[in-house]
């Protein structure tokens, strides 16, 4: 076997070389790549990719899109002067193909349009920084919101798709941007916030007593640090007193009265103080949030999306609301049955479906225990509760919530295999947003696949 070794007088001393070279005239009969040889081409940015690429596909997409909304919020700056804006097609153009390709950092994906083709022809010669990605993302909640009503009206006014058939949600937790060490207790808490108080009131003596202590740009940086710092604090001491709050109600509710120093115990976490530690799929706890999805049985659209710092139920109430003033704004009719796994299947979740959507079905597994069948109706169970374990126990039913795992489960393993497992985004609104650009990414391509 040839044996290799560095070739030191090569650039970065990377190539690498046979120690038995190449006779003289097998040399002269191989081409070998010469990458320093300078070259000079001519060529338009329409030709870098092919007819057939996928960003041609998404940029089509985005094109039949009304964006309005986001060309509403551009402030012209006052006369004829003042830098012009990044179009909103660009920035769509770009997240929609970077989620495509599992990208979802805004500095990988700003360093990607200056080296991969692909993006470089999205840009058309337009330059595009991380902050521009970022703020896109972070700042247009209603905007998103919008967009993703409008890739579900796309789905329905072509025929792509007929919701009424019935809807299925479920809650996928995906790691939080913050680790399981920034948890604390109360009185830690208090103390952080007193000493960050006290940091900010040094800064701003100092800037007062000697202003050429250190650059203007350095003062800037530590105070804005600073401000940032003591308001995080403050919300996770506000984020405290609430999850308190909701852990006595969730108690009282399920008959478990928590002890002064249960509570006591509660942790909430000073990187993203609206983060909870929840157990993930492979059996772990981490700080998360659980991402409800609702998609329809038909061709797995998704019709419904939001985030929550707490466990499944409770949530498909405020879902099927959402729904519907989803599918109202677009004159879609709503659907006649509505499939969840055994954490929805509760007496609260229930009664809500029963009491405020009479026209909708609930199909939803009840839990058993050691001492009565999941089927049976117990002596504790509501009116709701009761019809729930009923229908179950039907043939019919049991057939259709088959449905289920292959509507909504799909919709969560495309989403996270698209890199949604992991939010790099801090605060429920942000992950809100990035969640919203998920979904009409996975629309898109069931637009595309119909």
């Amino acid at each position: 076997m040839n044996q290799l070794i560095f070739n030191l007088d090569f650039p970065e001393n990377k190539e690498m070389v046979q120690t038995n070279p190449l006779s003289h005239d097998l040399a002269k009969s191989i081409k070998k790549p010469n990458r320093y040889q300078v070259e000079f081409k001519i060529g338009a940015i329409d030709d870098l990719i092919p007819y057939d690429h996928k960003a041609r596909i998404v940029w089509d997409y985005v094109q039949q899109l009304d964006l309005s909304s986001f060309y509403n919020k551009i402030k012209l700056p006052a006369g004829i002067g003042g830098p012009r804006t990044t179009d909103p097609k660009i920035l769509l153009c770009i997240w929609l193909f970077a989620l495509l390709e599992g990208n979802y950092s805004a500095r990988f994906i700003a360093k990607l349009t200056k080296c991969h083709y692909a993006y470089i022809w999205i840009c058309g010669g337009v330059s595009v920084n991380y902050h521009t990605l970022s703020d896109f993302r972070s700042k247009n909640s209603e905007n998103l919101r919008l967009l993703f009503q409008e890739s579900i009206a796309i789905l329905w006014t072509t025929g792509r798709f007929n919701p009424i058939t019935g809807v299925a949600q479920d809650g996928t937790r995906v790691k939080a941007s913050a680790s399981n060490n920034s948890s604390r207790r109360g009185p830690r808490l208090q103390l952080l916030l007193e000493e960050a108080e006290k940091y900010l009131k040094t800064l701003e003596n100092e800037q007062k007593l000697n202003s050429n202590s250190s650059s203007f740009r350095q003062k800037a940086a530590n105070e804005r640090a600073a401000l940032e710092r003591k308001s995080t604090l403050e919300k996770a001491v506000q984020e405290l007193k609430d999850y308190k709050e909701n852990r006595k109600a969730s108690g009282k509710k399920n008959n478990k009265n928590l002890t002064e120093k249960e509570l006591n115990e509660t942790r909430v976490s000073i990187t993203d103080p609206e983060c909870r530690k929840m157990k993930m799929g492979q059996g772990g706890y981490r700080n998360a949030f659980n991402v409800q999805f609702a998609a329809s049985i038909d061709k797995q659209v998704i019709v419904g999306v939001s985030v929550v710092n707490t466990l499944d139920p409770g949530t498909v109430g405020s879902m099927i609301e959402q729904v519907e003033k989803t599918l109202s704004f677009i004159g879609c009719s709503m659907p006649l049955k509505w499939l969840a796994d055994s954490a929805y299947a509760n007496k609260y979740d229930s009664e809500i479906v029963e009491k405020y959507f009479p026209n909708i079905t609930f199909y939803s597994p009840p839990t058993g225990n050691q001492n009565c069948d999941a089927l049976t109706v117990r002596k504790s169970d509501n009116t709701a509760m009761k019809n729930l374990r009923q229908r179950m126990s039907t043939t019919e039913a049991q057939i259709i919530y088959k449905d289920r795992m292959k509507t909504i489960e799909f919709a969560n393993a495309v989403t996270k295999n698209r890199g949604m497992g992991d939010i790099l985004v801090r605060g429920i609104e942000k992950v809100t947003n990035m969640a919203l650009l998920y979904a009409v990414c996975h629309n898109m391509m069931v637009f595309f696949r119909n």
